[in-house]
């Protein structure tokens, strides 16, 4: 696997990471305000 792709590789992980723990920051609270601060992550990481 070239570096570029060992790269990619992790930024993806790191990317599904987040995702999970966004995920389970779910469970168990007002979805509402939890989706509201998803986007706020979001937005200031794209």
């Amino acid at each position: 696997m070239s570096s570029e792709g060992r790269v990619a590789r992790r930024a993806g992980e790191r990317a599904h990471e987040e995702w999970r723990s966004a995920l389970d920051a779910l469970d168990g609270t007002d979805a509402k305000a939890v989706v509201g601060e998803l986007r706020e992550l979001l937005a200031g990481r794209v």
